[in-house]
């Protein structure tokens, strides 16, 4: 089974800045880089998605690969307000689609590092009540399946 994340590039991948805006944003934070290479290592489906209008897609794609970042497939002009990932449950009632959420800026933590590291079920519901107090969360958002 080949899970799937959709992950948000600027505040989660790449540090953003209101001053600086996106056009110059190569910086990675902390973790994701190497987070992307074990989802690719792995063999997971990443997608990444972006409040970037399209026209800036090469851009884009430049920075992510100057940092490393690896990916399948680039969402661009998502809307900058709430996410919902919606999705069934399987043949055998079992919940396929989470979310997590990361502070702006503030990279990959080792509790967000762990979700990927377990199978998402155990980490619900082994991890979930720390995950839910911990201030640190706010824009990643993954599918697993």
């Amino acid at each position: 089974m080949i899970k799937t994340i959709f992950c948000d590039i600027d505040g989660t991948l790449l540090k953003f800045s209101e001053d600086a805006g996106f056009m110059d944003n190569t910086m990675p934070l902390k973790g994701v880089v190497d987070a992307t290479l074990q989802w690719h290592i792995k063999g997971y489906k990443v997608i990444l998605v972006t409040g970037r209008p399209e026209p800036y897609r090469q851009r884009t794609e430049e920075q992510l690969q100057e940092v490393g970042i690896m990916y399948d497939q680039l969402v661009m002009g998502v809307g900058t307000g709430p996410r919902y990932l919606i999705n069934d449950v399987n043949p055998e009632g079992k919940q396929t689609s989470f979310g997590i959420s990361v502070a702006k800026n503030e990279g990959f933590n080792s509790s967000i590092l762990e979700a990927f590291n377990e199978e998402v079920e155990e980490y619900k519901k082994e991890k979930s009540k720390t995950i839910q107090s911990t201030p640190e969360i706010d824009d990643l958002v993954f599918l697993g399946g």
